[in-house]
Order: structure tokens, then C-alpha cells, then sequence
């Protein structure tokens, strides 16, 4: 557990007296983010319903990075936690998923359809492990080209849930035009809008953490580091589909 300074609250900066700070009432008593903090926090947190649902939604789409730095330096009481938050956001997406889907399929022929319909259907009922299987790989990605910038990997974990319980609050925002569009295009279009701001979002939250000095390279780097995610992401997701395939001619055989 790290304190805060002796004197001060890391969220207001008021004088601390006690446990707990008698301005904001946050812990005088803050974690560090470590992977200590992680094992502890997962099991018990995951699920679990916090209060500056809205507060912390409106931070990430006003002011993401400073709002994202200010949470890692310490400045936690009035937010939803990053953990909890991710669940809720994909959870609440797969449930709309699995419920409503997509008017229009991006194919014409029924027996991709259907298929379409199987593969979207699991991956709905299994979303929140999806994005949290996703979290690691981005994670190791943006902290190799952000090594230098003073965060350990675990605080780039910590930021790249935020960023992901973003993009997902902008998809449930957005799934309604997903959901009920009278034709392909629209959805093609909207999805397309979709990936378009939230790799915007993404872009304009690591320029507000580290670009102060230098905005150009960091939009760069920022670029490679979601790029490199994918494509790790692509190598794994075609490792694992190999070994799937080989294991059921396998057995077949």
C-alpha cells in the first residue's frame, strides 16, 4: 500500500488528520498498482457495482488522458474503478447482442447467416472474458512503446481498461443504429464510425498522457502501439484456430 504524502490528500490535497480525508473522504491509505494489486483486486472486483458511473464516463469522453493520469497519481474517490467498469461495459454489450443482434446481415446467403449467427452468439455470451483477454495484449503493446514514460505495465493495464470500457460505452451508445437499420450500408457505415472514433479517443487520451513535450511522436507511436496489438492479436487468434483445427482432424481421424 502506498500513502499519500504526509500531509495531503492525493485526490484533493487537503490537509489529512485521520484515515481518511475529512474534505473528499477518500483512503489515506492508496494502492499502488502492481501485480499484487491485480491478483487481490480481480477476484473481488470484477463484479462489483461502484457509484461515479456517470462522473467517470464523462471524464473519459472530455478529458480521457488527464482524467486517466489523475486516477493513477491518486485521485480515485469520485471514480468507478477501472475493473468493474470493463465488465459492466462488455457485459452489458453482449447482453445486447445476444438479445437484439443485427437487423441486417452483411451477407445475403442463409447458410453464412447462420453461421455468422453461431460465431456472434458466443462471442456475445463470452464478451467480458474476450475484452479481458484483449486487455494484456494491448497493454504490453502501448507500455514497450511508452516504456520511458515512468508507467510499469500493470498502470498501462490500468489505462488501457479505461480506454476499453470507452470504446464500448460509445458501441452501447451506438447500438441502437447497429441493431435496427433498415439496410447493410448503414450498418457497415456505422461500424465503420464506430472503429473510426474510438481509435480517435484512443489516439487523443496517450497524447494527452505523454505528448506534452512532443505530440507528433507520441500520435506515432501511439499508431504502431494499437497496430502491433492486432497483429499480435490476429497471430494469437490464428495459433489458436490452427491448434482447434488440427485437434478436431485429429480426432476425426
Amino acid at each position: 500500500m502506498a500513502s499519500s504524502s504526509d500531509t495531503n490528500c492525493l485526490n484533493c490535497g487537503a490537509g489529512l488528520r485521520d484515515q481518511y480525508c475529512s474534505h473528499c473522504g477518500q483512503s489515506a491509505q492508496v494502492p499502488k498498482f502492481t501485480w499484487r494489486y491485480v491478483f487481490q483486486e480481480l477476484p473481488v472486483s470484477l463484479f462489483a457495482w461502484d457509484k461515479g458511473f456517470l462522473y467517470t464516463a464523462k471524464q473519459l469522453f472530455t478529458r480521457p488522458g488527464k482524467t486517466i493520469a489523475g486516477y493513477i497519481a491518486g485521485e480515485r474517490i469520485r471514480h468507478f474503478r477501472p475493473l468493474p467498469l470493463l465488465a459492466f461495459c462488455a457485459g452489458t454489450l453482449g447482453i445486447l447482442g445476444l438479445n437484439f443482434g443485427l437487423s441486417t446481415s452483411i451477407t445475403d446467403t442463409p447458410e453464412l447467416q447462420q453461421s455468422m449467427k453461431v460465431v456472434m452468439d458466443w462471442i456475445n455470451a463470452h464478451y467480458v472474458w474476450l475484452e479481458l483477454a484483449l486487455l494484456p495484449i494491448m497493454s504490453l503493446s502501448t507500455w514497450l512503446w511508452f516504456r520511458k514514460q515512468g508507467y510499469n505495465l500493470v498502470e498501462h493495464l490500468i489505462i488501457n481498461c479505461f480506454l476499453a470500457s470507452q470504446r464500448l460505452m460509445l458501441n452501447i451508445v451506438l447500438f441502437p443504429v447497429l441493431a435496427f437499420s433498415p439496410g447493410k450500408e448503414l450498418v457497415m457505415g456505422t461500424g465503420m464510425l464506430i472503429n473510426a472514433a474510438s481509435f480517435g479517443l484512443f489516439l487523443w487520451a496517450f497524447v494527452q498522457l505523454f505528448g506534452q513535450k512532443n505530440v507528433a511522436s507520441t500520435a506515432l507511436r501511439t499508431i504502431v502501439a494499437y497496430a502491433m496489438a492486432f497483429i499480435l492479436l490476429g497471430l494469437l487468434g490464428g495459433a489458436v484456430g490452427s491448434y482447434l483445427a488440427l485437434t478436431d482432424r485429429l480426432n476425426l481421424g
